[in-house]
């Protein structure tokens, strides 16, 4: 595992300086050398490579009898996943359906999202906190994208959301994966329990609307 001890030592070394070779060796093979800065290189590479155990699980762009909260309205919503087997504290991330201002909605303090577990954020314009139900003041649209930011500004994951039909979700098939797909909606449940949907593509005409003073043909 590579760690602060590994990097300061190789920092060293290639200032000519002299070195822990515990620290140093990650070839383990008695010596400090170029071996052990390609080591490095692909150790930093597959940190790099790391997925976010924290997901956009699942939108809904457009609900109407997907989720109803508890004033009995259905506000469109975004289904975090914690893909892990331990607690994550989400406190000061952003959510957001805009690149340009990301924390529209912000975590409180001490919001947290249990192993393998949901958490749903109801997006009706509205900024309410009360009982565990988070309301954003947001709403969101098809073919829009959807940001969730940690609180130093990096990306936990971007999610972007295709045009789709009324209660149709969209999201990870299954928990987690990066398999993407319209979906019978599963809000605060596992994708796998959901039938895939198949959403009907605008026409794409050959000519563009308006008004023509000849015939022609129109596919």
């Amino acid at each position: 595992m590579l760690n602060g001890d590994d990097l300061t030592a190789l920092e060293k070394y290639l200032l000519g300086e002299k070195v822990s070779i515990s620290d140093a060796d990650l070839c383990r093979d008695g010596v400090t050398d170029v071996f052990d800065l390609i080591m490095l290189r692909k150790m930093i590479a597959a940190q790099g490579n790391e997925k976010s155990p924290l997901v956009i699980n699942e939108v809904c762009a457009s609900n109407k009898n997907s989720y109803l909260d508890k004033s009995g309205n259905s506000p469109d919503w975004i289904e975090l996943y914690n893909n892990s087997e331990n607690i994550i504290d989400i406190s000061g991330f952003g959510l957001s359906d805009g690149n340009k201002n990301r924390y529209k909605f912000t975590f409180p303090e001490n919001t947290v999202i249990k192993p393998l577990s949901y958490l749903l954020v109801l997006c009706d314009d509205t900024a309410i906190i009360n009982d565990k139900e988070f309301h954003a003041e947001f709403k969101i649209s098809s073919d829009e994208t959807v940001y969730l930011t940690s609180p130093d500004g990096k990306d936990a994951d971007i999610l972007s959301i295709p045009e789709s039909e009324a209660d149709i979700s969209y999201g990870r098939f299954s928990d987690g994966s990066d398999n993407l797909i319209f979906m019978t909606p599963t809000p605060n449940k596992t994708n796998a329990d959901a039938e895939q949907a198949y959403t009907i593509e605008k026409p794409i005409f050959s000519h563009e609307a308006g008004f023509y003073d000849e015939s022609f043909s129109l596919e």
